[in-house]
């Protein structure tokens, strides 16, 4: 009788990214992804005067800010991050910055 051959058990890593993907997954994660690597995204200037919240299913990423001012320039510069942002990901998993004044006790 011939036995089966055996096969090398399959690494997670290589076949997890195709799993989450056609579950649905996979954008989620790289939406929530945005908020781990907010500072490294906008850089350590603008990463030292905001925090990244949380990111809606539908796009929305909610970002702290320490002042009016920071408030106020980054809202003129929404579009660049998004595209900033959009760019890395290689998709468009950000379709708009909601910015709040973060508390001192938030800070």
């Amino acid at each position: 009788m011939n036995e089966p051959k055996k096969r090398k058990p399959a690494k997670l890593a290589d076949f997890l990214p195709t799993v989450l993907r056609e579950q649905g997954i996979a954008a989620r994660i790289a939406q929530a992804g945005v908020v781990e690597v907010w500072p490294e995204l906008v850089g350590p200037t603008i990463g030292k005067v905001t925090r990244a919240i949380s990111v809606t299913p539908d796009g929305v990423l909610f970002v702290g800010v320490h002042t009016n001012g920071w408030m106020q320039e980054l809202t003129m510069m929404m579009p660049e991050i998004i595209a900033s942002v959009n760019t890395r990901a290689g998709t468009a998993i950000i379709r708009r910055i909601q910015f709040r004044l973060l508390g001192p006790d938030e800070r």
